[in-house]
């Protein structure tokens, strides 16, 4: 559990939508601090900011919360995927 996963948690209790609640986590929050053209979206050429997780958190947003695997600015930062470890 992290904390911005909390705050996405909470943001959908108190009504916004999960894309909406996810997207202010990402792309949102890059253009809020002017960051956008380096992060925030999966793009060609960005910074690889990216978190995995097992189950689709449109239909449950708590899974945002089970992380199982971390890269940020292309570096593995956690790994519990159950395959690739070789």
């Amino acid at each position: 559990t992290t904390r911005v996963g909390m705050e996405i948690v909470n943001f959908v209790r108190l009504g916004m939508k999960p894309m909406d609640a996810i997207q202010s986590a990402t792309i949102v929050g890059a253009e809020l601090l002017q960051i956008s053209n380096k992060t925030g979206t999966v793009e060609v050429g960005k910074e690889a900011d990216l978190i995995v997780i097992t189950k689709n958190p449109l239909e449950d947003i708590r899974t945002i919360q089970d992380v199982v695997f971390v890269m940020s600015n292309g570096q593995i930062g956690l790994n519990r995927l159950p395959f690739g470890k070789d």
